[in-house]
Parts: C-alpha cells; sequence; structure tokens
C-alpha cells in the first residue's frame, strides 16, 4: 500500500540536486545540436594539375592532404563552438546545483500556483532566497534549525544526496516567509527523549517545529509552507494519550500555513496541533493539510484554528481524532480516507466548532466504534460519506454547519478538484478509485 510507508520508504516527486560547494554546468547535449558549417559542407579539394610520382608539390597546389581546413571552414581555432552547438532554450535548466543566495527558480515555486484550499494564497519563500541544507545535525551553520529561525525569507532544499534522520535536541521556532521543500529527498525529524526521566511519558520535547509562541503577541507567524517530510515522535506506545509533543505546533494567529505530503507518526499528543491564548481576538487560520498521512500515533490534528481545508488524507491506526475541532474553530474534510480507529470518535466538534465532513471513506476495524461526535454546541455535517467495503454510512450526532462556512468551503476547494462519487446509488468504480488514489499519494515520498 503506497502511503504505508516508513519514513525511509524511497518514493519521490521530483529530485531537486543542492549543493553548498560549487556550481555544475548544464551538459551539452549533442544529439538535439545543429550541426555546424564545418560539418555540413566540407568541400573536396579540386586540384586541376594531378601530381604524379615524379611531379613534386608545387607551391601552386592550393590543398596538401596534411591541410585539410579549407578557407571556405567557418570554424577556426579560436571558435571552437558556434551559435548553433548551444543547448537550446526548450531544454529545461533543471539540473543546475542550488546554491545559498539564489534566485529561487520557477521549476520549484510552480507548485504553489495549486495550493487546495484555504492556504491557497500562502507563498513561503517564494520571493525570498534559497537555503541548502548541507548536513542533518540539530543545529549549526547548514542545519534546518537554522534556516528556520532565520528572519529572512527562504526556499530551503536539502544538499544532493542528503538523506536520513534530524534529532530534534529542543523544539525549532519558525519564522515567516519559509518553504521546507524535501522533494526527491527522504528526511526525517525525529523527537528525542531526555534520558534522565525515569517515566515513561516524561521528558520528550514539547514538539517538533512550532509555528508562534504561547503568550507571545508581539509576533505573528504566517506563510510557511513544509513539503515531503516525515515527523516521528518516537514514542513507542501511541495508543496511549499523552499531552505536550507535537510533529507542528500552531500557536495564535497564525495563518497561510500549508503542509502537503508529509507523513506524522508515534508522537505522544498529536500529529499537528493548533491553540490561541485566551486573549487573542483571532485564533490560527488559513491552513490547508493534503496529500499526507497520520498513522499510529494518539490523534491526527487538535485543531483551536478557523478555516482549515484537510482534503486527501489518510489516517489509519489512530487512537482518537483524525480530526478535532474545538472552540469555535471550523474545518473542512473532504475526499480523505480513515480506516481503523481505536476511540470513540475519529472526528469531533466540541464547543462552537464547526466540521463539514464532505465525500470521505471510513473503514472501521473491530475496534473502532462511533465514528463523529458533536458536543457543546459543535456542529458536524455528514455529507455523502462511505463506508469501506461499499455501503452507506451514517455518522453519530449529526447537525448542520452553517451556510456560509459550507458554500467558502466548497468553492476555495473547487468542484474541479473534489471527486463527487455517486452517493444513491453507489458508483463503487469511482469510490474505488478515490480510495486507492488517496492511499497510493498520502505521505512522504
Amino acid at each position: 500500500m503506497g502511503a504505508e510507508c516508513p519514513p525511509e520508504s524511497p518514493c519521490g516527486q521530483m529530485n531537486v540536486h543542492s549543493s553548498s560547494s560549487q556550481d555544475h554546468t548544464v551538459p551539452l547535449d549533442t544529439s538535439t545540436a545543429e550541426q555546424s558549417p564545418h560539418d555540413q559542407h566540407q568541400p573536396e579539394p579540386v586540384i586541376e594539375d594531378p601530381v604524379t610520382p615524379e611531379d613534386p608539390v608545387t607551391p601552386e597546389d592550393p590543398v596538401t592532404p596534411e591541410d585539410p581546413v579549407t578557407p571556405e571552414d567557418p570554424v577556426t581555432p579560436e571558435d571552437p563552438v558556434t551559435p548553433e552547438d548551444s543547448v537550446t532554450p526548450e531544454e529545461p535548466d533543471d539540473t543546475q546545483a542550488l546554491m545559498n543566495g539564489d534566485v529561487v527558480p520557477e521549476v520549484l515555486t510552480e507548485i504553489l500556483s495549486d495550493i487546495p484550499g484555504y492556504a491557497h494564497e500562502s507563498i513561503g519563500g517564494r520571493d525570498g532566497s534559497v537555503y541548502v541544507v548541507t548536513h542533518l545535525g540539530n543545529t549549526g551553520p547548514g542545519s534546518l534549525r537554522e534556516a528556520l529561525e532565520h528572519e529572512d525569507s527562504l526556499w530551503i532544499v536539502f544538499q544532493e544526496d542528503l538523506n536520513g534522520e534530524i534529532p530534534l535536541d529542543g523544539t525549532i521556532y519558525a519564522q515567516s516567509y519559509k518553504t521546507v521543500d524535501a522533494r526527491g529527498h527522504q528526511i526525517t525529524l525525529r523527537g528525542i527523549r531526555d534520558d534522565s526521566t525515569e517515566a515513561p511519558d516524561e521528558g520528550w520535547h514539547d514538539t517538533g517545529i512550532s509555528l508562534g509562541r504561547q503568550n507571545d503577541q508581539s509576533t505573528v507567524i504566517h506563510d510557511v509552507i513544509f513539503l515531503n517530510l516525515t515527523f516521528d515522535g518516537g514514542w513507542s506506545t501511541p495508543n496511549e494519550d499523552g499531552e505536550g509533543s507535537d510533529g507542528i505546533h500552531l500557536q495564535n494567529q497564525v495563518y497561510n500555513v500549508w503542509i502537503h505530503q508529509c507523513t506524522f507518526y508515534h508522537w505522544i499528543d498529536g500529529g499537528i496541533d493548533s491553540r490561541n491564548d485566551d486573549d487573542f481576538e483571532l485564533m490560527p487560520h488559513d491552513i490547508s493539510v493534503t496529500n499526507s498521512h497520520f498513522h499510529h500515533i494518539n490523534q491526527g490534528l487538535l485543531l483551536e484554528a478557523q478555516r482549515l481545508t484537510f482534503a486527501r488524507n489518510l489516517c489509519d491506526h489512530l487512537n482518537v481524532r483524525c480530526v478535532k475541532s474545538i472552540d469555535g474553530g471550523s474545518a473542512h474534510m473532504v475526499n480523505n480516507v480513515i480506516m481503523s480507529w481505536r476511540g470513540i470518535e475519529i472526528v469531533y466538534a466540541k464547543g462552537d466548532s464547526e466540521i463539514l465532513v464532505d465525500h470521505n471513506i471510513f473503514q472501521p476495524s473491530r475496534e473502532s466504534r462511533l465514528a463523529g461526535r458533536a458536543t457543546g454546541g459543535g456542529l458536524l455535517q455528514d455529507l455523502h460519506n462511505v463506508q469501506y467495503p461499499w455501503a452507506s454510512y451514517r455518522m453519530g450526532n449529526r447537525s448542520k454547519v452553517s451556510s456560509e462556512f459550507k458554500t467558502e468551503a466548497q468553492a476555495l476547494y473547487g468542484d474541479d478538484r473534489k471527486v463527487d462519487c455517486a452517493h444513491s446509488p453507489l458508483d463503487q468504480n469511482c469510490w474505488q478509485n478515490l480510495y486507492d488514489e488517496v492511499i497510493e499519494e498520502a505521505g512522504a515520498r
């Protein structure tokens, strides 16, 4: 199954070669280059006075066998390459190594034109410069930590052939306008534990990467993008509930965050967590989580956040809550596959929050209980979801989200993107194709 891949699984979207040492030129493709005039036309020497063995070569003979180059040959020793021999503009120059400080090439930023849902305006580090991560250490020049905590706008890539685990000895506090682009690499951010503690659920660092800080109202983090990363919390018993340790944490007025094709597992609390200080008027908002894989973890997302798009993700073997929205949050779940959960609910709306559960596939196991629940004024709308193998699926205490939120969420995701399989009667082929596609595409490559 494509999405059930461990952190070391060798799959990828695009190979971005990086180097921190020297430039590489684009190799000449002689198979497509035009022939030089010398190759096209080499006239035969005309000898009007044939030379016989008895007749030595006279000065009037303009061409000798040792002098094959005629005056008509336009290529001189000082000009060995003609314009016709150069690489044509149609051949994309995507093999050149990226260097620190380079302008971010369009071949990297073109992915921004297709961000689904609420984070569609995020630009990440597009308008900044390239930063090349050169090693897997926790700190220091060339580290991921240095890049994310830098104040400048950066598109962060990884040195060619750099793959492996980065130990997170302490939370990384990311700044605004950052893209971490691990496409073509296998990069795992791994939580580590302070072994001086004795209790098994103590000693873990709070989180992997944090956007914003609790009780800090001076800085609002925004426009941050994560592509093709694996977040391994290192917690060996994810079926136990815990507090504090999350893969990514969003705090206060964070906005324009896109998390795409990432994998989260073994975090003691959750894959992604979002919170808001009580005196902040606006909570985290405009967030898209797409094509990602959450597995063997206590809970996928716990969000005190508004305007979340959660699309084409795979949640499997979670304890509870693929998505939990609380305290006025709002989330659009569309075209996800959710399987083999263990707790009483896998989707939960609580405390004046609302979740639109729209054309998803649920595959419960024997341990799975109620799929959806809403309490404390929460709203949960069940819209054309199905159970695998194919049957209609009805969630728990259902209601309707606000018409304004429903209209906005569906419009931003787009009818052209949404897989809208027939529900009554069930179009089993359509649902099966969606199921296969989500499982194949979800998670880091």
